[in-house]
Order: C-alpha cells, then sequence, then structure tokens
C-alpha cells in the first residue's frame, strides 16, 4: 500500500499549532506517510477574509507544519469540499443566495448547482490558495459526499440535481488535474448509481470507500472496476454520545474488517478518519489527540496486518508511546470510566513519555465518569417524578437527591476549571469554550431543572 494516511478535520476542536508539531513526529513513528488536511474555515484565506473562523491557524503556523510533515516524508493531501459540508461558507449572509433549497428551508449544507458558475468560482478560489501554499501535494481531495439530492428546489428539478452534481465534480476535478494532481473523492454518492457522466468521472478520480459499520465488499469491488485506483478509509475514532472518550471496541472492529478487505483487493491507500464535527454546525465530536491509541492500532494494521491479540497490543503500545507497563485502562476508557479513573491516576505518576496525551485521557474519562454519576441521578429522579409531584416522596429520599443536585454542580465546576487550566495550553480558545459548552451546558441545566422540580415539590418543607 502507497499511502498511509490519518485524517485531520480542522473544523473539529483542532490542536494548536505547536501541539500538533509535537504530536507529527509521533505519527510518522507509528508508520503514518500522509495526513488529510480538511482545512474549513481554519486557514487563513487572503481572498475570502469573512469565512476565516477566529481559531484558524496562521501562515506561519501552518509553513512550520508543511516543513515539518517535509522532514518527515509525510505528504500532506488538501481536501476542499467542491459541493456539500459548505456550512462554513454558506452559513454566511454573503452567501446565502447560493444555499440549496427554497427559503427559509434553504441549507446551508450545499449550494444549489442550477447556476454552478459562482459555486465554482468560490471553490476554485480556496483551492487555489491551498494549492498555491503545498505546491508539493500530489493528491488534492475535493470531497464530493453526501450530498442530498432530494432538497427541494424552485431553481432545479430532481430529476436533474445528480447531472448537475456530477457536471460540478468533472468541472472541479479537471481544474485540480490540470495542476498536475490526482483528485480524490468519496464514494458514497456514487455507490447506487449508474451513469454515461459518471463512468467518464471515475475513471479520472480515487474514489476513496469509507465504511464505518462494517464494510460492504461489493461496494469496493465495483469501484477497483471503475477505477483504475482506490483508496479505503476506516473510523478510528467513536464519539457517538458526545461525552469524553468514545468506546474503542467499536472502532477496533471496524480497522479489522478493512484489514481482511486489503487482503483481497489491491487498494492503494487508506484513510483514518477522525470526525471533528458531522457537519460545520454539528456538535463538536472527536479531536486528534483523544484518537491516539486507535490512531496507533490503525497503522499497526495497515503495515503488519489484522492484530488478532488486542491485549496484547495495548500493552505494546502503552510501552512505547507512554513508557508504561499496565494496559488495562486501554480497554475501559469510554466504557468503565470509574474503574478507569484510578488506573489513570496511577499512570500520570508513571509516565514518561507523550504526557499530553495521557492527561486528555484523563480529563475525558473524569467527563465520562461524571456522566455516570450523572444518568444515574437523573434516572432515578425520573422514576421518582410521580412522588415528587404528589409529595409522596420521603423526606430522605429528597434530601439525598438534592444533595446530587449540589455534587453534580460542583463537579462539573471543577471539571470545566480544569479543561480550560490543561487544555486551555493544548487547543484553541474559542473552539475549547465550544467544546466545554457543548459538554456541561444541557447536563447542568437538566441538573437545575432537577433542583427545582424537588424544591418545588416540596416548598413547604425545611430542606
Amino acid at each position: 500500500m502507497d499511502i498511509k494516511a490519518f485524517h485531520f478535520d480542522m473544523k473539529g476542536m483542532i490542536p494548536k499549532a505547536e501541539f500538533m508539531l509535537k504530536l507529527l513526529p509521533e505519527l510518522s513513528r507509528m508508520g503514518y506517510n500522509a495526513v488529510l488536511v480538511e482545512f474549513e474555515d481554519k486557514f487563513p484565506y487572503e481572498s475570502l477574509t469573512e469565512i476565516v473562523h477566529p481559531d484558524a491557524w496562521s501562515r506561519e503556523e501552518f509553513s512550520s507544519f508543511r516543513e515539518l510533515c517535509g522532514r518527515l516524508e509525510m505528504q500532506i493531501i488538501p481536501l476542499v469540499q467542491c459541493a456539500g459540508h459548505l456550512d462554513y461558507v454558506l452559513k454566511h449572509d454573503k452567501y446565502r443566495h447560493l444555499r440549496d433549497g427554497n427559503p427559509p428551508r434553504e441549507t446551508t449544507s450545499q449550494w444549489c448547482l442550477a447556476d454552478p458558475a459562482e459555486p465554482f468560482a468560490i471553490w476554485q478560489t480556496m483551492t487555489t490558495e491551498i494549492l498555491e501554499f503545498f505546491p508539493g501535494c500530489r493528491y488534492f481531495h475535493i470531497g464530493a459526499d453526501e450530498f442530498n439530492f432530494h432538497i427541494l428546489c424552485s431553481r432545479c428539478s430532481t430529476d436533474e440535481r445528480f447531472d448537475l452534481f456530477i457536471d460540478h465534480v468533472i468541472h472541479c476535478t479537471k481544474f485540480v488535474k490540470a495542476h498536475g494532481k490526482k483528485v480524490i473523492v468519496w464514494d458514497d454518492t456514487f455507490r447506487k448509481r449508474e451513469s454515461a457522466k459518471l463512468d467518464e468521472l471515475l475513471p479520472m478520480v480515487i474514489p476513496c470507500v469509507w465504511q464505518y459499520l462494517g464494510v460492504d465488499e461489493k461496494i469496493v469491488e465495483k469501484m477497483c472496476a471503475k477505477s483504475p485506483e482506490v483508496w479505503g478509509a476506516s473510523k478510528i475514532q467513536n464519539d457517538e454520545r458526545y461525552r469524553g472518550m468514545g468506546r474503542q471496541s467499536a472502532v477496533e472492529k471496524n480497522v479489522n474488517d478493512w484489514c481482511g478487505v486489503l487482503e483481497k483487493f489491491p487498494l492503494k491507500g487508506h484513510i483514518g478518519t477522525i470526525w471533528g464535527r458531522n457537519h460545520g454546525l454539528s456538535q463538536l465530536a472527536a479531536t486528534l489527540p483523544q484518537s491516539f491509541y486507535m490512531l496507533a492500532y490503525l497503522a499497526y494494521s495497515l503495515n503488519h496486518g489484522k492484530i488478532t491479540d488486542r491485549e496484547k497490543f495495548r500493552q505494546e503500545f502503552v510501552r512505547d508511546y507512554f513508557g508504561l507497563e499496565s494496559a488495562e485502562f486501554i480497554g475501559k476508557l469510554g466504557t468503565e470510566p470509574v474503574a478507569a479513573a484510578a488506573m489513570l491516576a496511577e499512570a500520570g505518576e508513571k509516565v514518561s513519555r507523550n504526557k499530553e496525551i495521557l492527561e486528555i485521557y484523563t480529563l475525558f474519562n473524569k467527563l465520562d465518569s461524571l456522566w455516570v454519576y450523572c444518568d444515574a441521578c437523573f434516572g432515578e429522579n425520573y422514576a421518582l417524578y410521580p412522588k415528587y409531584i404528589t409529595n409522596t416522596a420521603t423526606d430522605e429520599l429528597t434530601r439525598n437527591f438534592l444533595d446530587g443536585v449540589r455534587i453534580t454542580q460542583e463537579r462539573a465546576d471543577e471539571l470545566k476549571a480544569e479543561f480550560r487550566l490543561k487544555l486551555g495550553e493544548l487547543f484553541t480558545p474559542a473552539l475549547l469554550e465550544e467544546y466545554i459548552s457543548s459538554r456541561f451546558d444541557g447536563m447542568l441545566e437538566i441538573n437545575t431543572l432537577w433542583g427545582k422540580i424537588i424544591r418545588s415539590a416540596y416548598n413547604n418543607k425545611d430542606l
């Protein structure tokens, strides 16, 4: 396999540049030789300054990133979405007229391609800046995934939407290829379709087949028949509950499933995806640093084949990357946070390498532990609700769960302060605050509501 890449999704909570530069040599040592950078609004565009995020890296920081990748012989694969996942552009009023669909329900996710000239011009402007900044890149990813063909739009009919989309993707492909780059697209919008225009497109691009819940080999086989070069993509972080650490077992299985496919098909590249958000305006999801274990798991699998003894691999991982002897906490992250807490505390006293990563594990595990406590309190409160509103819950129960409300608030306040203190050194500020808000605000709103319900039910008692 030529390309073993990891995904740096900059629409998520991105590391500060100096922290990312510390991680790159470790990722290279794992066995990665490429990084797919999904810039979104974190690149300091000079021609579209209005879309640039406050936490965007500077050109100097991207220069340091580019230079270090060069020294590590790690290819940079830029990704600029050409059709969908464009919230970071279309959320701005200046570009509202380009949104797909009919007001007031038009979408910021994709632009209407009934008149593709302006969408192409904007995409071309962004792409040109990226190509000028990364002139040595061999590959360029134009996305083209998850485009909704069923949105009602008065400017184009449902029947013509796929052809308009394909025409636009072909136009973008030819533009990038004219710069001497190989073009990558995600495969999902093409899997179940057949057309002459699609037959024109697929031989020009590298379809990257992404499958996260098992791998349908027929899709891989179809793409291999249509295109001379095909890549795969697995998911290496699982943050489906939007709490702290994701469950590792689900993504371990996905990587193992892909290993079976790689034994059967001559794929030339593979990308381990870490989605910072599902969409540009959705809640923050996984971070690259919290995915460190699964990054190592995938890299080993791509270089040596399917991992058959996970416990042995975990032991080797913690010894190699943290200088630790016990790997028991790895299997409990995201599933048994209370049990993992003591193990992480002990590991924190002994860690000799990559201490920041272990600190992130520890903080995210504390968040998961707090949610275990909240789930227990909230669950019992839901069951007690009929008693609260009929004044039949005992004083002992009431005092106990009011105490739970207090403890939840205190633990959350302490943990938020710890996030700001410790993660503030590693992650960009505005996105860190958004992350803290997304993980704590809803929890504390419900906690406050329970406090009001319990007190209101017993407002005539001295509690």
